[in-house]
């Protein structure tokens, strides 16, 4: 493990557990409440998602179900942003020219880098 994703590992573990953790009560709290047959008119609107549900329980398990992919995406969307970091300090020689040559597709320059390395060998 690199030296930068060691270091926020353990705050990155405490932040996933704990929305896991808030998740699976939202998602037992939301399976008890539809076998209670619960109802009330609920409208929820988090993080851009929305649900319109006359069953408390529907909304529940929809609370947790959100939670469980925001968490998921944020952590790997830092993971990512952290290995960049990284891979900027160990990127080859020419590497930023064949950036900038194929408008930031990393893709299409990777494959120019590891052709040029191939003629070299």
């Amino acid at each position: 493990m690199s030296k930068y994703l060691g270091a926020i590992q353990p705050l990155f573990s405490l932040i996933v557990k704990g929305a896991f953790l808030l998740a699976l009560a939202f998602g037992l709290i939301g399976i008890v409440l539809v076998c209670l047959d619960a109802t009330g008119d609920a409208e929820i609107s988090v993080f851009g998602q929305s649900i319109k549900s006359k069953s408390v329980g529907v909304s529940a398990l929809f609370l947790a179900a959100v939670m469980t992919v925001i968490t998921i995406r944020r952590v790997l969307g830092t993971v990512n942003t952290v290995a960049g970091v990284e891979s900027k300090s160990e990127a080859p020689e020419g590497s930023e020219e064949l950036l900038e040559k194929h408008k930031g597709n990393k893709v299409t320059a990777a494959k120019e880098i590891r052709k040029g390395k191939s003629k070299k060998a």
